[in-house]
């Protein structure tokens, strides 16, 4: 059972290093940022009226959030997908994970 935790501690700290010494400063990131607002406004839109989304800024005349570092779910998604990795599953199962 050891060998499982050990993948996902592999992956997990990988995933640290690529999101503080690559991912923040880079342009893919930013794009990133931009997706990810253009999802959330889509989302909203479904159950507020007048949603925007201007690059990272998610607006509406109830509230105002701008996507930035720290609040783009990149690293809870990186060790979701570490963990769906390293648990010990048919690679199909792992897909549908």
């Amino acid at each position: 059972m050891k060998r499982p935790l050990h993948i996902f501690a592999a992956l997990a700290v990988l995933s640290e290093l690529i999101y503080y010494s690559v991912a923040l400063e880079s342009a893919l990131f930013r794009d990133y940022l931009v997706a990810v607002a253009r999802v959330s406004g889509w989302i909203l839109s479904g159950a507020i009226d007048g949603v925007q989304v201007n690059g990272t800024a998610v607006t509406s005349s109830l509230f105002s959030v701008e996507i930035g570092r720290g609040c783009d779910a990149y690293r809870m998604c990186a060790l979701l997908t570490a963990a769906i990795i390293a648990f010990p599953a048919r690679a199909g199962l792992k897909l549908w994970g």
